[in-house]
């Protein structure tokens, strides 16, 4: 059936499922594991059927990658970035928190390959999922900079990424960014190549001192509560 109608994959297994008295919950989610089917496409609606299709995906793209079967230019015969992208859309609609890297590594080891190293092809595969993350948000209007600054060091955790780029975007647009920008730059500036040691508060000499140290610490206070959250 999907041989001749390839559009109906994940549909057959549906109806098959339904006929074979298998739970309506359970059979809706072999129909979702292939959604979406492009970057327009229509997401998995139920929760099951959006793990089982992430679940299905990075299955693919861990298998592909340890086989040797990654995308290169233009060429993507086995869909590979496709999925990807399905992935992260997934993730940002149905606001999933779970850490990428240890997924990937999960996924690495059930396959026990024995073709390179897993920490090489996890780096890999961590590495493409940042490219396709940043070519998603860039097509939605995000600044490229702005993007960079959050996912440097690759995107261990995806919506968390997505919040401090949306974040970060509005802030950026606000009239003291500038400012705050020069500030936080000669502060690193001044940081930068000093050894580090603990403050020391009776070193303390002048009135000023002493109240930049205290709005410090009521501003540290107030903020330490969203770094926690």
């Amino acid at each position: 059936m999907v041989f001749e109608l390839p559009e109906l994959q994940g549909t057959m297994g549906k109806y098959y499922s339904l006929h074979h008295g298998v739970k309506k919950s359970i059979a809706v989610s072999l129909e979702e594991q292939y959604m979406p089917t492009g970057r327009d496409a229509s997401l998995p609606a139920t929760e099951l059927g959006s793990l089982l299709s992430i679940t299905d995906k990075i299955d693919n793209i861990c298998s592909c990658f340890i086989a040797g079967l990654k995308p290169t230019g233009s060429a993507d015969p086995y869909a590979l970035r496709r999925q990807a992208i399905g992935i992260i859309q997934i993730v940002i609609n149905k606001n999933l928190d779970f850490d990428l890297h240890a997924l990937t590594d999960f996924s690495l080891k059930s396959i026990r390959t024995k073709n390179g190293s897993n920490a090489e092809i996890s780096g890999e595969i961590n590495r493409f999922f940042a490219e396709r993350f940043k070519n998603l948000l860039i097509d939605e209007g995000y600044s490229n900079n702005v993007i960079d600054s959050v996912i440097s060091n690759g995107i261990e955790n995806i919506i968390d990424s997505y919040n401090k780029i949306k974040a970060l975007e509005k802030f950026k647009k606000q009239k003291d960014f500038d400012e705050l920008a020069v500030a936080f730059k000669r502060v690193v500036n001044i940081a930068k190549d000093k050894p580090k040691a603990k403050l020391n508060t009776k070193l303390f000499t002048d009135k000023s001192e002493k109240n930049l140290y205290s709005n410090f610490s009521d501003i540290k206070k107030k903020t330490d509560k969203f770094f926690d959250n």
